[in-house]
């Protein structure tokens, strides 16, 4: 399981998700990995989204297939 944040999404809370994830390490021996975007990276909510006109895939897309081929 992968988690991605980012200090710029308006839409979800950052909090919210991390203290989910504090509740996950606590519950279970699963491994998951956490990535989290600083504001300074103004990376949005849709960060995929190939219809964003704000997106930055050049940033995110690298860091997603990191995600996807860890063991």
């Amino acid at each position: 399981m992968a988690v991605v944040t980012s200090k710029s999404d308006e839409a979800v809370s950052d909090f919210a998700a991390w203290q989910l994830i504090g509740l996950w390490r606590t519950r279970g021996p699963f491994k998951f990995s956490a990535v989290h975007f600083p504001k300074s990276m103004q990376i949005e909510h849709d960060m995929i989204d190939p219809a964003n006109q704000n997106q930055r895939t050049e940033i995110v897309y690298p860091v997603l297939v990191r995600l996807l081929n860890a063991p």
